[in-house]
């Protein structure tokens, strides 16, 4: 089997994810689903992944299609096996009559039969094919979560430490709980880098001094605390599938938790801050001002 399909991968795994939803509806195993996304060439169109549209639209789409594609297996089928079409199951990459086992053709028979063969389909329309365009119907999908940050500051140098970092987070019906879990870790790592470290700075003649690595500060291993997820499986009205987006989850909780666990242990100083990122010496200069 082949899915061409309009959402692009960067590395998040969506290739993955999409097949894992074409071999849970139509029950094939997975290395006998390729996927091909980015290639003009086959799949000339397409809105990319932003806005964590990847699973909410793309996997939507890809369900939809499956399922549509596991109706003409059983129609072709029931005509090769002199069955109804509504006794026709999916099984094992195989189309069997319900209650009958022995009576099945495995996907392969049934392609070759298909191309090869299709004189013996009794007119029924010689097709593997299903092609499904999806527009979310409602507009708008939102993940719901909650995320936690326990932060220490050290006053003596304005340096801040997060101790610990605790999120919950509702995607919807999730499809690969591994994929999700790196979503969710990446986008925490990366608001930690916005809320403690990445600036960009500019002298008076609007010169970025920030350009490289060397003076743009990303957060390392030794930077990211601990991460704790929790997930919840709230399927998401009127999208096929039930799925929402994950991918910005960490990345739009992280800087406002953490700006609050630092003003939380700056508050029994009289101290408050607002602007990130939330540097050693923003700290200090705040901490000189109220003294």
């Amino acid at each position: 089997m082949t899915a061409l399909v309009g959402v692009t991968t960067q590395g998040q795994g969506t290739h993955t994810a999409l097949a894992q939803i074409i071999a849970d509806e139509l029950d094939v195993p997975l290395d006998h689903i390729a996927v091909i996304s980015g290639d003009t060439a086959v799949v000339p169109y397409g809105g990319g992944t932003w806005a964590s549209r990847g699973i909410s639209i793309g996997g939507s789409a890809t369900l939809l299609a499956a399922r549509a594609l596991g109706e003409r297996i059983r129609t072709i089928a029931a005509t090769l096996l002199e069955a109804h079409a509504a006794d026709i199951e999916l099984a094992h990459g195989c189309a069997v009559v319900r209650g009958s086992p022995e009576r099945g053709l495995s996907f392969g028979d049934l392609a070759r039969t298909v191309h090869f063969r299709s004189n013996e389909l009794r007119g029924v329309e010689p097709s593997l094919e299903a092609t499904v365009h999806y527009t979310n119907p409602s507009a708008w999908t939102f993940t719901n979560g909650a995320h936690l940050a326990v932060a220490e500051i050290d006053v003596e140098t304005g340096k801040v430490r997060v101790l610990r970092y605790v999120a919950v987070d509702d995607c919807g019906r999730i499809v690969n709980p591994a994929l999700v879990e790196g979503q969710i870790a990446g986008g925490i790592a990366q608001g930690l880098g916005g809320a403690l470290s990445e600036h960009c700075v500019y002298d008076d003649a609007g010169q970025l001094l920030s350009a490289t690595l060397m003076d743009y500060a990303l957060p390392t291993f030794a930077d990211v605390p601990p991460i704790e997820t929790h997930h919840l499986e709230t399927p998401a009205p009127g999208i096929a599938g039930g799925f929402k987006g994950a991918g910005e989850a960490g990345a739009t909780g992280a800087p406002a938790a953490i700006l609050n666990a630092v003003n939380d242990a700056l508050a029994p100083l009289g101290v408050m801050l607002t602007d990130q990122p939330i540097t050693p010496e923003r700290v200090m200069r705040a901490l000189r001002q109220k003294r």
